[in-house]
């Protein structure tokens, strides 16, 4: 061998083993484009689009904004103050609520000062049709 094919042949090598280490990670993981289960598909809601809210379960949040239909919020943390019973009230400022807007939760309709709580929008999702809501 020459002295060029030495020091070519490392220079082929590395590329080829971290390739291959792409590769092996990739299929491992799922593709970027499926969506995961809980996964945010929307970063904005108009604000007039909503009607009413419900707290199916504590910590998740709905907004109904249609007759039938519902979104999920997505919190960027636990939202832990968030029960059955919670009121709230948003901030955001345009006519959307979106990624990184705050949704308050109340002690009580009477006083706004009263916050117990305070989460941040990661995201929105439509929640799947079920009979009897």
């Amino acid at each position: 061998m020459t002295a060029k094919g030495l020091l070519l042949a490392p220079v082929f090598m590395l590329p080829l083993a971290g390739i291959a280490a792409l590769v092996s990670t990739a299929m491992a993981q799922p593709p970027t484009s499926a969506k995961q289960k809980d996964e945010p598909e929307k970063s904005c809601l108009l604000v007039r689009s909503i009607r009413d809210h419900r707290v199916p379960q504590k910590g998740v949040l709905e907004f109904r904004v249609k007759a039938n239909s519902y979104v999920k919020v997505h919190f960027r943390d636990e939202c832990r103050g968030l029960k059955k019973s919670s009121q709230i009230s948003y901030r955001s400022v345009s006519s959307k609520l979106c990624r990184g807007d705050e949704i308050r939760i109340l002690a009580s309709l009477d006083s706004s000062a009263d916050v117990t709580d305070i989460c941040y929008v990661a995201g929105f999702s439509p929640v799947a049709a079920q009979g009897g809501r």
